[in-house]
């Protein structure tokens, strides 16, 4: 398996990294975007959000990657990150579907995983801890390499999850999303 990239190189310090198997508006819709749109500067957009402070809700990125998947990048996790809500996995992995999430921020990093609507398994990608529901199998075949970094095994295991590869072109321009109001 060829390394994966590291997110936190090109995001910084703070993103959530979400991969389902539901199309992108569906998936945004029940992200609580309301308003979806197409953002082709959208990674410029979502930094401009973060440097001025604004606070009317979460900017979400989304888009298609591989048949059948979609991408949902979180930049802001000020309030949390939507896309690590226990709940909101198991019901964007209703019906026999996969979502597998993924954060960092300067003091943390984990991954949640849902199959077909059950509890989450969490992983801990500094120690490679399993916790959870016991629908681990997917993650108990996960082993990573000790070269890499935590926020690459977590790309590892969304890929072990979900069986979608990303990559660094995965998150350029052009994005379709909205804003979220997350309670």
């Amino acid at each position: 398996m060829a390394d994966p990239f590291d997110p936190t190189a090109l995001l910084g310090e703070g993103w959530c990294l979400l991969v389902t198997d539901m199309p992108v508006d569906a998936t945004l819709e029940l992200m609580g975007v309301a308003e979806e749109r197409d953002l082709p500067d959208g990674l410029g957009r979502a930094s401009a959000r973060l440097a001025s402070g604004a606070a009317d809700g979460v900017l979400l990125l989304a888009k298609r990657v591989r048949p059948g998947h979609t991408l949902v990048l979180e930049l802001d996790g000020l309030t949390g990150w939507i896309g690590m809500d226990p709940d909101l996995l198991a019901e964007l992995s209703a019906g026999g579907g996969v979502a597998c999430a993924a954060f960092t921020d300067p003091n943390n990093t984990e991954v949640l995983t849902s199959f077909n609507g059950s509890p989450v398994t969490g992983l801990n990608p500094r120690s490679m801890r399993l916790w959870g529901a016991e629908n681990t199998a997917a993650l108990t075949t996960f082993s990573a390499d000790d070269s890499h970094t935590p926020t690459q095994r977590a790309v590892l295991a969304i890929q072990v999850a979900t069986g979608v590869r990303l990559t660094e072109q995965d998150l350029d321009d052009p994005w379709t999303g909205g804003l979220a109001v997350w309670p």
